[in-house]
């Protein structure tokens, strides 16, 4: 779930902070993915190399969450969330519209066609959305590249997110050589955006079940989820 972070008030990472407080990623996971995949610590899957382990696991705290809009002085807020028309994802919307009802925030889902999706978040129409994200290759730059730098803002970065000081470490990670010091620029930008910054919030790391017959021969399995059936035949 992302924020449009050039929009007022979620330009603010103290309002995106008190959202994510208000928001059971944990309990919304278990009903709607149904013990599939596992709910994220952060933007890195935790096969990607230089995912950190000692990210903080996500906090369900509304209390916090309320005294945080109180003290910034923000009543009566509403907001639109945007997805596609995939179950899964309109289920999410459901329970965050429910949650966020708990703490003061009225949530006006909006289910769209893609097309008009995706034109939408071009025009930065949306508070907040629900999207998914893939990675193909086992390396953090095209993921950090895609989704959080400014430069690409409308493009790929959806959320409209920028920092100078996340640029500068994807602009240095990515020159730099794999060793410690590579690790040490991504485990810092996975902690300022979990910690500090909050443009997303991490609600289900999808995994690849498929059930087949003991006659069916010749199935690889890939890990995107797309499976080939060229080589398939039966016994």
């Amino acid at each position: 779930m992302g924020f449009n972070c050039e929009r007022p008030p979620f330009d603010k990472p103290e309002v995106r902070k008190a959202i994510s407080l208000a928001v059971n990623t944990d309990g919304i996971h278990k009903a709607v993915q149904r013990g599939v995949g596992s709910v994220p610590m952060g933007p890195f899957p935790t096969f990607m190399p230089y995912f950190d382990p000692t990210l903080p696991q996500h906090e369900y705290a509304p209390q916090k969450a309320k005294a945080i809009l109180e003290k910034i002085g923000l009543k009566n807020m509403k907001m639109s969330l945007w997805t596609n028309e995939k179950k899964e994802r309109v289920d999410m919307a459901t329970i965050i519209q429910a949650e966020l009802a708990e703490i003061g925030i009225k949530v006006d889902i909006r289910v769209m066609e893609w097309g008009a999706y995706l034109q939408g978040l071009k025009e930065k129409s949306n508070d907040a959305f629900i999207m998914g994200w893939l990675t193909n290759v086992p390396d953090p730059d095209p993921l950090c590249s895609a989704v959080f730098f400014s430069q690409v803002k409308g493009q790929t970065n959806w959320c409209f997110f920028g920092d100078d000081q996340i640029d500068d470490l994807i602009s240095i990670g990515r020159q730099t050589p794999n060793g410690p010091e590579r690790e040490a620029i991504y485990k810092k930008l996975q902690q300022r955006i979990v910690k500090d910054l909050v443009p997303c919030l991490y609600m289900s790391a999808d995994e690849v079940r498929v059930g087949a017959n003991k006659k069916v021969q010749g199935l690889v399995l890939y890990p995107r989820g797309y499976q080939s059936l060229a080589g398939v035949y039966f016994e």
